[in-house]
């Protein structure tokens, strides 16, 4: 008779329950023994339990409950010996043992999707009963073998193994009875029926040819029905989202979890309207990407940006729906919803986002519109605090019994809807009431800092912000004085009050003004220049008393105008009027980067939020029009508005002339200005040199001399046609000044050397580095960027970027860079090309090592290593296929579905067999350590793939151990430094190192004698063993 075993789930389910009220919890860490992402445990289904036959020996189970510590299990289960995990990035095991009632070793945590080896002691089979609420899960699989969790869910195992794809070599499950695997293989249909003994709750042996991530919707899961394929990351992130809504509502608002809601999620808004119209029989509206019918949700997996964007809003809105059909609800109002007022509505939705969001930390895309959606949102709040999160649920619950809405509002919030207007109303008037310079100052604008802010920056920008007020007061005769400016270090701390005030999101939040505040985040641009261009706003806004309809060129062209005139007469410290034509010439250039110059009348509204066109452009007609009618006319026209039957009407009386006149004047006047960038407007290819200051007439020559051979190079040896740019070269420092405030917006340092902006280059002469040196690598960003843009790159994998691997786009940067210093005379190749294969020696990386940012940024850490062999390997691929192959793969790349396509286009050879080249070519030109290699052969001759050696080298002064596994070929390799060593078969099994056999020299393979095999300045490389029965027939030698 068995033992029954149930009191740990009792306690790890009442850790889960404590969770699911800390509503502030993040997401569970995880671990790399099962490296898997899920729901936090605030979500877990508190009531699933599973239970699990463990026989005596090993038993390889799945860990599917919430995070456990592993002493748990050991005073849970006094049969239990011992518990192993593996650490499949490192390849090793974590165990912990038994240690009298406690447990001792390096697993101490159990978490969810972990696969445990688990040695049970006695002679009887025990029921185990524990948590089995492990919902969707993320598993995170390295190249080899890895144990992990089954978590079970709607698809059955082979359908779950069938995500991995290729990347799957074979899953095995163990027989705790036969104390043996059962293994299937992908390539044998008749071996999946070895996945049907697998239950939720059991472990698996997962074994992947490369590295991959495993989603399992898991058994426990709230109904996420996704009617197409989706990527693993994308089916996850939305399965995650939807159990953490139905934790957080559960456990906030008092949502049952039983309630009936179900999500269907399709690839896309297409996919989405099929689906609809053969449901419904008629098409879904255009740009719709959600619907609801009743408690069913239907919506694209990008609907509204990110995957699981509003699926907080969503949840409540289908759980609403569920508790109160609208058959079941009062009749409407005229002009109401059958569910209540509109700002009832929107405010509640706005505050189950945000309340979602405040959670678990996201931020995306916007939930509301300003004004009503920000009054709506306070509205909520105001009511949460009245009567609790509870009462939103509570007033639904209660409509289909009530006789009105505003019957259920009533015995809900506990207030009646006319006590909460004089109550609300009281607090908050009007949209901005809860502005807090309303209450505090009403004559001068009130300061918010929020975020990590230093006292010293927040005064100067006070003083920055009453200095513009008093230049604006002098030059538009207006003074601003009750607003409020919100200014946060980031964008994560600022977004908080950003949502409580706007009613929504804004993720590329700079600076901006609306309802009677400026927002603005320190970090994004001068900050000084963002309050005098905001505060510009704040001022139209007062002058025109609240009236709206100025045409954007105007809005903004004014705003930037304001921001030039600080800039000029505060920043800069200029006499009036100066440093104004060459900002007219920089707002040109900056209109003619972007294209072709629009007409002012296309600018009257602008929908691209991209767009800054009418910034640019705008600022030129504001400065025509102050030089016109004077500068007071720009603030004479918003005060105009309010009386105005049209802004045309406004804008005739403030500046005396029609607006069509101004239109067709303004079409004549801006060809005349000659834009700050001369490249933009001559008709001669290639970089135009520009020279501010003393420089002879010898520096100019040997300065243009230096862009020459830059631009030569590039051209001659690489095959890249002229770029168009500007090369300001100053004199000094101070001479640059202007030219540096323009494209940077602030002053040089005394220091200053060189700097890029787009197309533009500054250099200052008196810098010790040659011009050539920083040219180049200028040079190679604009000839890359123009070969491959970034808006039409390929995708990338995480930690990839879009441009490939580090390796290559760094390495060529350094390649160009030294080519163009010997081009130039400043540096000779070879001595700088033996300097990297030093570096190169000293700390040897791999190329795949460097393809993603962590790994580039880890190789470069200590050294500058990563850039040397970054340097080598586009040197090896320009000797393979030519300088010109190195920048035919951005030609390329735009037009290929992945960086690996263009690299075969451009080199002529795959990834993998370029970095099987250049390993023989490192070995040549950067010789490290000797190699042992050889190969491992079963006995028919085949090659043995995956089988563990160790090469072992001890003396008096210390040892060398290095492990390795053979590859598909059967081959093995070691990198080992002079000495006698010994080769040993073994492999780790449950924990402990088997010896399986040795190296015997001649005989090939010996579980007697073993060979020593010595290494002296050169490369073992005749070493093979030949096994006399297959890998998994062997026996440990005793």
């Amino acid at each position: 008779m068995g033992v029954v075993l149930q009191n740990l789930a009792s306690r790890s389910l009442l850790a889960a329950l404590a969770l699911a009220l800390a509503i502030g919890a993040g997401l569970a860490s995880g671990s790399e023994t099962a490296a898997a992402e899920s729901a936090d445990e605030s979500t877990a289904d508190d009531s699933a339990t599973i239970t699990t036959t463990l026989h005596p020996g090993w038993n390889l189970i799945g860990w599917v409950g919430p995070e456990t510590p592993v002493a748990d299990l050991f005073g849970e289960i006094p049969a239990l010996q011992r518990v192993s995990a593996r650490d499949a990035r490192a390849g090793a095991y974590l165990r912990a043992r038994r240690s009298g009632g406690s447990a001792t070793g390096a697993l101490r945590l159990l978490t969810p999707g972990m696969g445990l080896w688990f040695l049970v002691g006695g002679n009887e089979t025990i029921e185990w009963t524990r948590p089995g609420a492990a919902e969707s899960a993320l598993l995170q699989l390295y190249r080899g073998f890895n144990l992990v969790a089954w978590l079970g869910g709607p698809d059955s195992l082979e359908d779950g193994l069938a995500r991995l794809g290729d990347d799957l070599v074979r899953a095995s499950r163990w027989n705790p009875q036969a104390q043996r695997y059962e293994t299937h293989d992908p390539g044998r249909a008749s071996s999946a029926s070895v996945l049907d003994a697998v239950a939720p709750g059991d472990g698996l042996r997962i074994e992947v040819n490369e590295t991959a991530r495993w989603w399992q919707q898991g058994a426990a899961a709230p109904p996420v029905v996704f009617a197409d394929d989706l990527d693993s990351e994308t089916a996850f992130a939305i399965a995650t989202a939807y159990q953490r809504a139905r934790g957080l509502f559960t456990a906030r608002f008092g949502i049952p979890e039983t309630a009936e809601i179900t999500a269907h999620v399709y690839a896309d808004e297409e996919s989405l309207g099929v689906a609809y119209h053969e449901r419904h029989g008629r098409n879904l509206a255009p740009g719709r990407c959600v619907y609801r019918v009743g408690s069913e949700l239907h919506h694209s997996a990008s609907c509204y940006g990110e995957p699981e964007s509003r699926i907080g809003q969503r949840y409540f809105g289908a759980a609403t729906q569920h508790i109160a059909p609208r058959t079941q609800v009062p009749a409407a109002e005229a002009g109401y919803s059958p569910y209540g007022p509109i700002w009832l509505l929107l405010g509640t939705d706005a505050y189950m986002d945000a309340a979602y969001r405040e959670t678990f930390g996201d931020e995306s895309q916007p939930v509301g519109q300003a004004g009503t959606a920000a009054l709506a949102f306070v509205a909520a709040t105001w009511l949460a605090g009245h009567a609790g999160d509870g009462a939103f649920f509570e007033y639904y619950r209660l409509l289909p019994s009530s006789t009105s809405w505003q019957d259920a509002f009533e015995r809900a919030f506990g207030i009646s809807v006319t006590n909460f207007r004089l109550s609300f109303g009281a607090d908050h008037p009007d949209t901005a009431r809860h502005l807090p310079q309303l209450a505090d100052a009403p004559d001068e604008p009130v300061f918010v800092f929020v975020g990590d802010i230093a006292a010293d920056l927040q005064d100067e920008l006070r003083v920055s912000l009453n200095a513009t007020r008093d230049l604006f007061e002098t030059q538009f005769d207006g003074r601003a004085s009750a607003f409020t400016v919100y200014i946060g270090s980031d964008l994560r701390a600022i977004r908080p009050v950003y949502l409580a005030v706007r009613g929504y999101e804004d993720p590329a939040l700079c600076g901006d003004y609306a309802h009677g505040a400026i927002f603005q985040i320190i970090s994004c641009k001068n900050p000084e220049l963002v309050l005098a261009h905001e505060y510009v706003h704040v001022l139209q806004n007062e002058l025109a008393e609240g009236a709206s309809g100025d045409p954007a060129w105007l809005a903004e062209g004014v705003a930037v105008y304001g921001e030039a005139l600080h800039r000029a007469l505060i920043g800069q410290r200029l006499p009036t009027g100066e440093g104004f034509e060459l900002r007219r010439r920089w707002e040109l250039a900056r209109v003619m980067l972007e294209g072709d110059v629009p007409t002012l009348s296309n600018l009257e509204t602008v929908d691209d939020p991209n767009e800054r066109s009418h910034y640019h452009l705008g600022f030129i007609a504001a400065d025509w029009l102050a030089g016109h009618a004077g500068v007071e006319a720009l603030a004479v026209f918003y005060q105009r508005l309010p009386s105005s039957e049209n802004w045309e009407e406004a804008f005739e009386g403030a500046f005396d002339l029609t607006v069509d006149d101004f239109y067709t004047t303004f079409e004549d006047y801006w060809p005349e200005i000659e834009p700050l960038l001369p490249h933009l407007a001559d008709d001669r290819e290639g970089p135009v040199v520009v020279f501010l200051g003393d420089i002879d007439s010898s520096g100019q020559a040997a300065h243009e001399s230096a862009v020459g051979k830059v631009e030569a190079l590039f051209s001659e040896r690489f095959g890249v046609e002229s770029v168009e740019s500007t090369v300001f070269v100053g004199a000094d420092v101070e001479s640059l000044e202007p030219i540096h405030w323009m494209l940077f917006e602030d002053a040089p340092h005394t220091n200053f050397c060189s700097g890029r902006h787009g197309p533009a280059f500054v250099y200052a002469a008196s810098c010790d580095d040659p011009l050539a040196r920083h040219l180049s690598g200028f040079y190679f960003i604009l000839a890359r960027d123009k070969l491959a843009p970034w808006s039409e790159l390929p995708g990338a994998d995480d930690g990839y970027s879009r441009r490939g691997p580090q390796w290559l786009d760094r390495g060529t940067y350094l390649y160009a860079e030294l080519l163009s210093g010997d081009a130039a005379g400043i540096a000779d190749y070879g001595d700088e090309r033996a300097t990297r294969i030093k570096s190169a020696q000293a700390n040897p990386a791999d190329p795949r090592s460097l393809e993603t940012a962590e790994g580039w940024n880890a190789a470069n850490e200590a050294d500058q290593s990563g850039w040397a062999l970054s340097f080598l390997a586009v040197e090896r691929l320009a000797e393979l296929a030519g300088d010109e192959a190195v920048f035919e793969y951005f030609r390329l790349l735009p037009s290929s579905t992945s960086w690996r396509e263009a690299f075969e286009g451009a080199f002529g050879l795959t990834v993998d067999d370029f970095y099987e080249d250049f390993e023989v070519h490192q070995a040549d030109i950067a010789p490290v350590l000797p190699q042992v290699r050889g190969v491992v052969l079963g006995p028919d001759g085949e090659p043995v793939e995956g089988a563990g050696l160790w090469l072992r080298w001890h003396s008096a002064t210390g040892a060398y151990i290095e492990f390795a596994r053979t590859e598909a070929d059967g081959t093995f390799r070691f990198a080992a430094r002079d000495g006698s060593y010994r080769l040993t078969l073994m492999e780790y099994f449950d924990g402990d190192w088997v010896t399986y056999g040795q190296y015997g020299g001649p005989t090939g393979f010996s579980t007697g004698s073993i060979t020593v095999i010595e290494v002296d300045e050169a490369d073992v490389t005749d070493i093979v063993i030949r096994l006399p029965s297959p890998l998994s027939e062997l026996r440990p030698i005793p």
